[in-house]
């Protein structure tokens, strides 16, 4: 019974970490959809604040920029902690939505949402880093999964204020002060730093007390005892892998270094580097993730940016904030679905069968488009869109966030995982600043170009995606190592 308690405890405070650190999610998915329904009105005349043909997709895209910034930045204060980062981010979030709730000219606007952007390049991967650090073996993937939660309810959040309070964009913006502010205020009283982070610091006995606190336990069992062993044992094992590689390395030059010149010395140190990055559970990994992301974000994710945009230039009758909020809605359920699936099939699966679901979706609205778009039926195509977000959300809207703190090895996780974020952002920048140039173009042709983008990805994933499922880090690193 003392058992079956210390268990339900630890799922408790595992639960109550799990939200905090969702908080940041939840600015994340509302920063990044704010524009699909607000830009109807600020293009209305009137609004206060009117955006010209110019601003209207800078509105949309300027986060992805920004975004750049919070991960160039997020490395370094990685490297000050988890809890360090969430912290800032929460900050970034505080002034960005201030901002945008009070704001009375463009300029205001824009420098609003800009900083919110930074926010979302500081949360983007941080926390999916600190989730895996934490997370107990058998909780591992539905924590992984529970980042796209926080994310999706952050989306389904903009979506419902924006049909009920249409017209009012500086009170959606204000509500989401809200979870900034309790993100900050948790960080600082509450949460615990990572264990893993504190032991590749060399603090074995804070990460000892952290990995307590984390589990709800005033005192080590031995299942506790067994799990911090495992994971100083692992972070022992890359310390000593890393020192073994540089030693050799740096063996038959180590008496010529003092006496090089500076350019030498830097060209050396870029030898490193290059030797770093050709390892195959460095390469491999990062190749596999940032094309899966390539493929998620240009198979259709803009739809997220300009949704209600996307149900008028379909011609669809019902409301389109209706139709937004129907499409949070799909997405929420999809995520909740991937949630229970995940202890029971795996990445690799579930992402097949989102890649599978989202080209069924564009083909069947390519042949209405087509072939009876006269007929009006428009339910249609709003299944189309419902069908695709849900897929998306069950598979490739959020897997690869979660896999990234599953694939990379936790001595280049910061790094690695931000220049791939890096590249997020600019692949979302890129869609976001084309579609409206491409719609002009045609929007049977932007769905076809949705279609074959999913297709290709679907079979990338079957030929390429590695399952995770059930496997250690050690297990996942040794399977790059002889592949």
């Amino acid at each position: 019974m003392y058992l079956s308690f210390s268990v339900q405890k630890e799922k408790l405070y595992l639960l109550f970490y799990t939200v905090v650190g969702n908080l940041a999610l939840i600015n994340l998915g509302a920063t990044v959809v704010y524009s699909a329904v607000v830009l109807p009105v600020l293009t209305n005349n009137t609004s206060p604040i009117v955006l010209n043909g110019k601003e209207i997709p800078l509105f949309a895209s300027i986060i992805f920029l920004t975004r750049l910034v919070g991960c160039f930045l997020c490395p370094l204060t990685l490297n000050y902690g988890r809890r360090c980062t969430m912290i800032v981010s929460g900050i970034s979030f505080f002034i960005g939505w201030t901002l945008i709730a009070s704001s009375y000219s463009v300029i205001q606007l824009f420098v609003g949402r800009s900083i919110t952007g930074i926010g979302v390049g500081f949360s983007a991967y941080s926390i999916n880093i600190y989730f895996e650090e934490i997370s107990t073996a058998s909780l591992k993937q539905v924590i992984g999964t529970s980042t796209s939660i926080g994310m999706v309810f952050g989306i389904l959040m903009v979506y419902l204020l924006g049909y009920v309070i249409k017209n009012n964009w500086r009170l959606i913006a204000a509500i989401f002060i809200v979870p900034s502010v309790l993100l900050v205020l948790c960080n600082i009283f509450f949460m615990s730093e990572s264990p893993k982070f504190l032991l590749m610091k060399g603090q074995k006995e804070a990460a000892k007390i952290a990995l307590l606190r984390i589990r709800g336990l005033r005192e080590e069992t031995k299942a506790f005892q067994d799990e911090f062993a495992e994971m100083v044992n692992y972070v022992e094992a890359t310390k000593n892998h890393e020192t073994s590689r540089k030693n050799q390395s740096d063996s038959s030059t180590g008496k010529e270094m003092k006496k090089r010149s500076y350019f030498a010395q830097s060209a050396e140190k870029l030898k490193s580097i290059r030797r770093v990055i050709l390892l195959p559970e460095v390469w491999k990994p990062f190749v596999i993730l940032n094309f899966y992301f390539f493929f998620t974000m240009f198979c259709g994710y803009v739809v997220l940016s300009y949704t209600v945009d996307v149900f008028i230039v379909l011609n669809i009758t019902m409301d389109p904030f209706l139709s937004t909020t129907l499409v949070g809605l799909s997405q929420l359920i999809g995520i909740i679905i991937a949630t229970c699936c995940n202890t029971r099939l795996g990445r690799r699966a579930m992402s097949i069968v989102s890649g599978v679901g989202i080209s069924i979706s564009w083909t069947v609205l390519i042949l209405y488009l087509q072939f009876y778009e006269s007929t009006r039926i428009t339910a249609i195509p709003v299944a189309c869109i419902i069908f695709y977000v849900g897929f998306g959300a069950y598979g490739f809207f959020s897997i690869p966030w979660a896999l990234l703190a599953e694939l990379y090895p936790t001595k280049y996780v910061s790094v690695l995982g931000q220049l791939t974020t890096l590249s997020v952002g600019l692949f979302n920048y890129v869609v976001v600043e084309l579609y409206p140039m491409m719609v002009t173009q045609g929007k049977n042709a932007i769905f076809y170009y949705f279609l074959i983008t999913s297709v290709v990805a679907t079979i990338f994933v079957i030929i390429a995606l590695p399952e995770t499922k059930a496997k250690t880090k050690t297990e996942i690193e040794a399977g790059f190592k002889t592949s």
